[in-house]
């Protein structure tokens, strides 16, 4: 068995990126709760927002896959309200972890605890529930076990891994990260049952090593299965049963003036959403496809949030009023907050082609079945709400696909 590790170990060993080891005193928690907080940070795309914790002071940052998705840039915001754009360099969606590059150095940083916490120690995790407006809570538990799931160990703990946590550092009460926060099981009957990925998968996970210096240049690498594919990706939509001479879209000028939206300054895609439509909307990116992203409230998605994150999780049917059918197969999705509710919904992605957003615009879809981690729920919305939301959206996105054809 030794001799098998030792040949893995070295042909690891060719493959890592070395990153400068944070060493910095750790800090006591609580009485240096600020110290800590100085180095754990809040995440945000395009379509997500979670947490994450300066593990170098050469600036980078570790959080969790999901909160990431498949983006290769992220804005990352400090505790004193300066933000930075971090490039995405690693990602391991099976383990639910992604490593950031901030483009300066010299950042407040914790260090990686060498050995797993005690059964019943106390556990404080810093994340930002909901986002900007609940930035940078701490939040106590102890550790209730290590687990193994799918081939990697989560700690699991009764700390609160709510929404927008994720990704954040679990430490001890001595100031060291433990583990990065991915997910809480949830449904009636559940209650405290929170996860964190443990600290010891990093570097097999992530393909990095410790050292005095980081890599000059650190290429960027997506590693396991299951990683979510970015814009352009391969899981694309699929269009069946389209008749002869589809139905008129409707004009540019009174599509788009239904329709709000605006370019994210990080990631560089238009995001749109009907007026008065707020559980759905549309990223898309010149000469690219557009990503759908649809909203799961609680009751729906049940106990299966987890689950359902994963690329290939959930697929939904779309049936038109002129016989079309479209099919939907999830490239991600993550647990969120809609503050404005006060609920906890499942935002999953869905990639589509130029044929599937004329499909869209063109006639009037009623949903027919989801299917979110090999559950499926019939489903169904009016005809109303199409024309509402769906029409406009979707004949505003087309033409500006149209425009950039050539």
């Amino acid at each position: 068995m030794l001799a098998v590790w030792l040949s893995w170990n070295a042909a690891f060993a060719e493959e890592v990126a070395t990153i400068k080891a944070c060493t910095a005193a750790p800090p006591a928690i609580p009485s240096e709760t600020k110290t800590a907080m100085n180095a754990a940070v809040r995440i945000e795309t395009v379509r997500s927002s979670g947490s994450g914790v300066v593990v170098s002071d050469d600036g980078f940052v570790l959080t969790a896959a999901h909160v990431v998705g498949g983006a290769t840039t992220a804005k990352v915001v400090l505790a004193d309200g300066s933000d930075f754009e971090a490039k995405v360099v690693r990602t391991n969606a099976s383990a639910d972890l992604a490593l950031l590059q901030l483009p300066e150095t010299g950042f407040p940083c914790l260090r990686l605890a060498s050995t797993r916490s005690d059964l019943g120690a106390e556990l404080y995790l810093i994340g930002s529930p909901g986002g900007e407006a609940l930035t940078h809570t701490l939040t106590r538990g102890i550790t209730s076990g290590y687990r193994d799931i799918e081939d990697w160990t989560v700690l699991q703990t009764d700390a609160s891994v709510n929404p927008g946590a994720s990704g954040g550092p679990m430490l001890t009460t001595s100031g060291e990260v433990v583990g990065i926060a991915s997910f809480k099981l949830v449904g009636q009957g559940v209650e405290g049952l929170g996860f964190a990925v443990a600290v010891e998968e990093v570097d097999q996970a992530l393909e990095i090593a410790w050292g005095a210096a980081s890599d000059p240049e650190i290429p960027r690498k997506k590693l396991g299965e299951g990683d979510a594919p970015a814009v352009g990706g391969s899981a694309r939509a699929t269009v069946s049963d389209r008749p002869a001479h589809p139905g008129e879209r409707l004009g540019t000028k009174v599509a788009c003036k239904e329709v709000k939206g605006g370019t994210d300054p990080v990631s560089g895609l238009y995001r749109m959403t009907a007026r008065g439509s707020d559980m759905f909307d549309l990223a898309w990116e010149a000469h690219g496809d557009a990503v759908y992203t649809t909203k799961l409230s609680s009751n729906q998605i049940g106990s299966t949030e987890a689950s359902a994150t994963q690329p290939g999780a959930v697929t939904l049917d779309y049936v038109f009023a002129d016989g079309s059918k479209v099919r939907m197969v999830s490239s991600g999705g993550r647990v969120e907050v809609i503050p404005q509710y006060g609920i906890v919904v499942l935002s999953v992605d869905f990639v589509l082609s130029q044929e599937a957003v004329e499909v869209f615009a063109s006639t009037t879809p009623t949903f027919r079945r989801w299917t979110i981690a090999g559950k499926t729920v019939d489903q169904e919305r009016s005809a109303r709400q199409g024309e509402k939301y769906y029409r406009p959206m979707f004949s505003c996105i087309l033409a500006g696909m149209e425009k950039y054809a050539d």
